[in-house]
Parts: C-alpha cells; structure tokens; sequence
C-alpha cells in the first residue's frame, strides 16, 4: 500500500557546485584516512600470512615426505619377515618336497601379490627349488653380486639389475642355516608391483617420487619419464642423515635416504602446485584490496554525494510542503463556498421530489399508467440524490471531536458506498469479513471515518486495477481489531520503518502526511496502526481500538507511536 506523495518539480539550481573545495578536502582526507590503514595492516597481515602459509606447506610437505619413505622402508621390511618366517616354519627338506615350494607361493601371492617368484638355493650357488615364470632352475648364481652378499650378511636386498631373465628386478635374500647346511630363500620383487607403490605414495603429495641408488641409476620409474637403470642427473656423494630440500625456479626437490637399503628417494613437486593455496591467497589479497578500495571511494563519494542531496532535498521539500498548504488552503476555502452551493442543490432536489410526488397523485387519479412510472423514476433518482448528497456534506464538514457510539462496520459500509464508482471504474473487487454481530464502538466516529478513508483510498492508489481488497473486523476483548488487506505489489522493506513520517512519500504527488496523520489521530483515541508487507504479496494495515474510549485514552503527547511489523 502506498503512502502520501510529493509532486513538486525539483529546482534546476544545485548548492553542490558551491561546496567543490569543502568536497574535496573531505574526500581527500576520507581516502587517506581509509586506505593507509588497509595498506599498512593488510600489507603486513598479507606477508605474514603468506610466511606462515609458506612454512606450514613446506612442514607438511617434510611430513609427507617422510612419510613416504617410512612407508617404503616398512613395505621392505615386512617382505623380509615374510621370507625368514617361511624358512622359519619350513624346513630345507620340507620346502624341497615336491609342490611344498608352489603352495608356500601361492599363499604368499593371495595375500600381497608383490613376489614375481621364489626359489630355494643352496650354498653353491644351484636352484634346489624354484616357482616362477622364468626358467631359472638350471641357473647358478654362485658368482653374483647379491648371493655372495646374502652369504656374507644373512639378508641381502639388492639394486636393481638385470640377471639372467634380462628384465630389470631386484631381489630380497635371505641365508638359512650355517656351513655346509647353509641355503638361501630368494624372492623377487614384481617391479611394476613396487613401481605403483612408490607413485601411489606419491600421489597422495600430487608429486613425482621415484628412487636411484648411489650411481644416481633410476631403481623406479620416475612420471616425468625415463626407465628403469637409467642414468640421472643425480648423483648423491655420500649418504646423509635427515631431509634435504632444493628449490629450482619449477620444482622444489626433497631428498632422503631410504633406512633398509641405499637408495635416495627423491620426491620432486611443482612449485605452481605447493604453493598453489599461497597463489590462492596472493590472488584473494589482491583482489580484497581492489574490492576495498572500490568500496572506499564508492562510499565516499556517494556518502558526501548524499549528503549534500540530503540538503537539497531538504530545501525542495520544504518548497513542496508550502505549495502544498497553499493548495490546501485554497480547497478549503473553496470548499466553503461549495458547501452552500450543495445546499442549494439538496433544496432543488427536495423540490423536485415533492413536485414528482404530485405528479404522481395526478397520474394516479387519472388512470396513466405510463406516467406513474416515469414520475416514479424521476422520484427514486431525486431520492438516491438526496441521499448521497448527504453523505457527502457529512463527509466534507468539519466536524469538532464528539465521543458517540457507532457500528464500526456501518462505518465501513458507508465509507465503500462513497467510493462505490472509484472501484467500480478500477475494477476492484471487496471482500467483507466482518464479525457479526460486533460491539459498537464508543470514540470519535469523525476521527476514524478520516483514518479509514485515508486507508481505503491508499489501497486503492496500491491496487490500481483489476485487484482485491480485503476488509475484516474482529473484537478482541477490549479492543476492536479493523485490517485493510490489499492485492497491491506492497511496500519495499526498506521503506516500512519510513512511511509514518512526515514529508516521506514514495509516489509522485501529494505532501506524505496521510499516514502521519492517521496515526496522530489513532494515539489521541488510544489506538494503534500496524502494517505489514510480506514482499510482493500485497500490504495490511491492522488499526487496533478501544472499545469505549476514556480520557486516559485520549493523551495526544504520551501515547507511544503505531508499531510497524516488518
């Protein structure tokens, strides 16, 4: 429902051009004021955070890395105790008996499928036994590296080579037994099964992970590419304890040696990708100071913008409030002198019905039917005439305050019945929900016949056209409960703690003292108005009152203003 309005033409004349100095220096310091600060604290907030983000990154990548290792040095570790719990729990003969080996191998294989083979060796050098795809059982291994190792330590895990299956492996040894009972247990390691373990590991770092033994020859294949005993750019010197961390213009490298076997694992990541949640952060203060410093000079310039549109607005609508108690002024006078026109008007029409009423004798005594009802038509017109002519005066005079007693809704009815044309014309339908019978109310009738006009005609400037509005009535203990609901497009939120002030209006003509008024005259009759706009649902003024209104009721100056519910 809309509220009062302001139809004033605004002045070309502008007092801001005569403010530009005062403007400027205000602007001025306002930035200044706004922008060291943000510079100087969120400068310094900004490096801080991009240190300790940078330092947590690399802790955690340490973490990672370490952790990686761990999990290699433990998956060796725990292949090892498989071995020398097998040669634990079988004996030389038992394991060289005949399918003893393969079922020991296919246990092992169902429950972690790492062993590409197994065999059983004695201590020259020749397979007793042998389960695998290759055929090995013929060969001797008593002149390679790793048996001459496993012979001299007990447990051996070796580099990775190529032996006499041609395929890059390595193999983890262990030595049973002394002298000459002396045997091996020889297990190879699928390669591609270790592969996947290290890049898997890896892949939790979202890095590149591989291992070189002291040659600086790949033991594992790296995802930037190369293949196993390659060559790299590595060469570690010498074993070195804890991690060690170089940074290039790409990648950053972490290296540490692995604690079971002499192997370096190196885990290489992209700088883009570490440091990426720090790129984030970059990004996010750079755009925040962008965003602050937009917002700093919008809300500068349009706070002293509105403040000198404030004064602007001020002197305009002191302009229209004068044009519009001149125009006030004028129609009251005016109205004055219709006022006995009217009177003139009523007398005509009480004329006419009395000469309609001879006619009417006359038609009657001398049998024409036809002219009794023509004469019957001018007398029911005359009378409906009369009738709204004085309802009008009532409505028109200004009546002094008289407390009575009075049916608020026959206040309702008559109030609708004189703007019967104004909603037929609009097309607005009315919906009555009146509690009946009701109690009268003992008030001002003059007083809240001036409210509740007030209110039907703003629902009506809301509804505008084809629409509804809804009135109901209900009693409330002591008081009387009157709601005016209409179809309208409602009032904006922002404007509801508004429209009971002065001057405030959000239509294109009239001063914006409809609402003002109905509430000053709802407090000085111990009422209350209340309105309610859910969105675009329309609006609803609730007016609460006394049922008998007393003179404490009455207490213009210490009666708390109408509530508006948001």
């Amino acid at each position: 429902m809309s509220t009062g309005a302001n139809a004033t033409k605004p002045s070309n004349r502008r007092d801001y051009p005569y403010y530009r100095q005062a403007w400027n220096r205000v602007v001025l310091t306002l930035l200044a004021v706004s922008f060291i600060p943000l510079i100087v604290i969120g400068g310094g907030v900004y490096y801080y955070a991009a240190a300790t983000l940078k330092a947590h990154v690399l802790d955690a990548l340490r973490v990672q890395v370490v952790n990686h290792q761990q999990a290699i040095d433990r998956f060796l570790t725990e292949r090892e105790d498989d071995l020398k719990l097998i040669a634990e729990l079988n004996s030389l003969e038992a394991l060289l008996s005949p399918g003893r080996l393969k079922k020991v191998f296919e246990a092992m294989q169902q429950q972690l499928p790492c062993f590409a083979d197994l065999g059983v060796i004695d201590r020259q050098g020749g397979h007793r036994a042998y389960v695998g795809p290759y055929d090995l059982l013929t060969k001797n291994y008593r002149d390679t590296d790793w048996f001459r190792e496993v012979m001299e330590r007990g447990t051996y895990i070796s580099d990775v080579f190529l032996g006499y299956r041609k395929v890059p492996h390595f193999v983890i040894a262990i030595k049973q037994g002394s002298g000459p009972d002396a045997w091996v247990l020889r297990a190879t390691v699928d390669s591609d099964y270790f592969n996947s373990l290290v890049a898997g590991r890896a892949g939790e770092l979202k890095a590149d992970a591989f291992l070189v033994n002291r040659h600086g020859v790949l033991q594992t294949r790296p995802q930037s590419g190369g293949g196993l005993l390659e060559p790299t750019t590595i060469r570690p010197r010498q074993k070195y304890e804890g991690l060690r961390l170089e940074q290039t213009q790409k990648h950053l490298v972490l290296t540490l040696w692995q604690a079971k076997v002499p192997w370096l694992n190196v885990v290489r990541v992209e700088r883009a990708e570490i440091y990426r949640a720090l790129n984030r952060v970059r990004l996010i203060a750079l755009f925040t100071f962008i965003l602050g410093g937009v917002i700093i000079i919008s809300a500068v310039l349009l706070t002293t913008g509105w403040l000198v549109s404030r004064l602007e607005a001020k002197g305009r609508r002191l302009r229209v409030l004068d044009e519009e108690l001149r125009r006030t002024n004028f129609l009251s006078a005016s109205m004055e002198l219709s006022l006995g026109f009217f009177e003139e008007i009523k007398d005509i029409l009480v004329n006419i019905d009395v000469s309609a009423a001879w006619l009417l004798d006359t038609a009657a005594s001398s049998a024409a039917s036809e002219s009794s009802e023509t004469v019957k038509q001018i007398q029911a017109q005359t009378t409906r005439g009369r009738t709204l002519m004085d309802k009008f005066l009532r409505f028109v005079r200004s009546d002094d305050p008289l407390i009575s007693d009075f049916q608020i809704n026959r206040l309702l009815d008559d109030l609708l019945a004189f703007l019967h044309k104004e909603l037929e014309l609009r097309n607005i339908r009315i919906t009555r929900d009146y509690q009946d019978p009701i109690a009268a109310v003992r008030s001002d009738c003059a007083g809240l016949r001036q409210v509740f006009q007030n209110l039907l005609l703003n629902a009506i400037a809301a509804v505008d056209k084809n629409g509804e509005i809804r009135l109901s009535t209900r009693r409330q203990a002591s008081t009387i409960r009157v709601v005016i609901n209409d179809s309208g497009p409602g009032i904006a939120q922002d404007d509801l703690d508004r429209i009971f002030e002065p001057l405030f209006t959000t239509k294109a003509h009239g001063a914006g003292l409809g609402l003002p008024i109905c509430r000053d005259i709802l407090q000085k009759l111990g009422g209350v108005i209340r309105v309610a706009s859910p969105g675009r649902a329309g609006s609803s003024f609730t007016v609460e009152l006394p049922i008998r209104l007393t003179p404490a009721d009455s207490r213009p100056a210490d009666i708390t203003p109408g509530e508006k519910i948001q």
